[in-house]
């Protein structure tokens, strides 16, 4: 999966998923935006909720909308939330920073109360979808609102918020985890999070990868959590960098074993064994850890896997 950054702001970046490639085109008679709706006021800011849609709603469902600042709400602060990432002891987490912004906020009102532009006919505008920081405003109460940015004529945010928020001062005043990315052992070892065990016939050849030129391995294990026809899907349990005589000893048991015999019984467990070169390349085989208990070399027909290669993966 890939993600793009559209720029708001010189500082403020808003995630962008891109939707379909090329461009689409407005057509016929401009007409008048409708009217944004108007910002309902909260007890306090709720970063967590109003960044429901970038977490992939794993998070709570927000009890408000984006809006316009409410007639009498006098805010003496702005918040964003932003999605970012730290690394403990148990690996590499996604993560909601927020930042505090103080200061003249007269600028950042101004470019708020914008009104959102006109699409011109025939424009040619990205094919799109952006979600973006969410900003909020706060009284001196700790009320807030959480406020719409004002849209281009493509339905993007204006940089105008953004380039007033870069002009106050900031100060960052949480950094909350929210869910683990990549554990530990997955960094250590350069596994990937995520596999699939699918059928042999699935896995094309992979010219000039030799065995023989492989002077590093890498076992990595995963679960399979779950089946679509014949594929796999696996969630990475544990893994490794083998070194000294095991590193042989793998590729050594990996390339050779007696024909597979007819088998229809799914694995839970598998296993991928791979060189652990940084700069990727080399062989990789995949390894039922029970069920059949097949080696599945890239390419190649399936055959047993060796007790001693399956006892590697731990």
């Amino acid at each position: 999966m890939m993600r793009r950054t559209r720029i708001v702001a010189a500082t403020v970046a808003a995630l962008v998923v891109v939707v379909v490639a090329g461009c689409a085109s407005p057509s016929g008679a401009p007409s008048s935006p409708t009217p944004p709706p108007v910002a309902q006021v909260q007890s306090a800011v709720d970063c967590t909720a109003s960044l429901w849609q970038v977490l992939g709603q794993a998070g709570p469902a927000p009890t408000a909308a984006p809006g316009t600042m409410p007639p009498g709400f006098g805010p003496v602060a702005a918040v964003m939330c932003s999605m970012t990432s730290v690394t403990d002891s148990a690996g590499q987490w996604s993560a909601i920073k927020e930042t505090r912004y103080t200061g003249d906020l007269g600028a950042l009102i101004a470019a708020l109360h914008e009104s959102d532009d006109v699409p011109p006919v025939g424009a040619a505008c990205p094919a799109m979808a952006e979600l973006p920081p969410a900003l909020w405003l706060v009284d001196a109460s700790g009320a807030a609102i959480w406020v719409r940015y004002p849209k281009d004529g493509c339905g993007f945010s204006k940089k105008d918020p953004g380039i007033a928020l870069a002009a106050l001062s900031a100060t960052d005043l949480s950094v909350v985890k929210v869910q683990l990315v990549t554990p530990k052992a997955a960094i250590d070892s350069t596994c990937a999070t995520g596999w699939k065990l699918m059928p042999p016939s699935a896995y094309p050849p992979a010219p000039g990868d030799s065995v023989s030129a492989a002077s590093t391995a890498e076992v990595c294990r995963y679960r399979v959590s779950g089946w679509s026809q014949d594929d796999g899907a696996g969630v990475f349990e544990s893994g490794r960098v083998l070194s000294g005589d095991d590193v042989s000893t793998a590729w050594s048991l990996a390339t050779r074993g007696a024909s597979a015999p007819p088998c229809t019984t799914r694995a839970t467990e598998f296993g991928i064994l791979q060189s652990a070169d940084p700069n990727g390349g080399g062989p990789f085989y995949w390894v039922e850890l029970d069920g059949c208990r097949r080696v599945y070399p890239q390419g190649g027909p399936a055959y047993r896997a060796p007790a001693a290669l399956i006892a590697l993966f731990g």
